[in-house]
């Protein structure tokens, strides 16, 4: 679970980053994208920490987020630009979790000993087993089912991924 919070923090704070950063006006051939919000449901209750792209069907300009705990994500077309594009989407929602590989490392400057124990518990660690919490139809634009139309004005959107899963990713 941690590794999901992670990954969802990293992606807003970069999301976050890109918009703040960025003073450069969007490009000319890009629409004005229009205020978006989804939510992402599954077994009737918003999914938290999920990764959400908008695919266009025609056009160039996806558009993505990361949902909150109530399972809504505000959407960023090609990650600056606050809001999605007019037009016609597939609609893509991943969630991950990992079990095993191994243990936290702690910084070796402040606890040597505690390094030293984790570098070898590391060293035998079974590798991390990586699980789908998320239908993995959903996982790619040729797959998924889910489709939605942002239009000019406001957006608020919604995409039902169906029941939960725990499906082993690999090999």
């Amino acid at each position: 679970m941690r590794t999901n919070i992670f990954w969802a923090l990293s992606i807003a704070v970069v999301f976050l980053f890109l918009s703040a950063c960025d003073k450069n006006p969007r490009p000319k051939d890009m629409p004005a994208p229009q205020p978006t919000t989804i939510k992402i449901v599954q077994a009737g209750q918003g999914l938290d920490e999920a990764s959400v792209v908008l695919h266009p069907i025609e056009g160039k300009w996806q558009a993505g987020g990361t949902t909150d705990s109530s399972g809504m994500a505000t959407l960023f077309t090609d990650g600056r630009y606050q809001g999605a594009v007019p037009g016609k989407y597939k609609v893509t929602v991943s969630k991950r979790e990992s079990t095993g590989g191994g243990p936290s490392i702690p910084d070796a400057e402040k606890d040597p000993v505690g390094y030293g124990k984790a570098m070898s518990a590391a060293a035998t660690a079974k590798p991390a087993t990586f699980f789908n919490l998320v239908d993995p139809k959903f996982d790619s634009a040729e797959t998924t089912e889910a489709t939605v139309e942002v239009v000019q004005g406001k957006n608020d959107l919604s995409v039902d991924v169906g029941a939960a899963v725990h499906v082993k990713i690999g090999k």
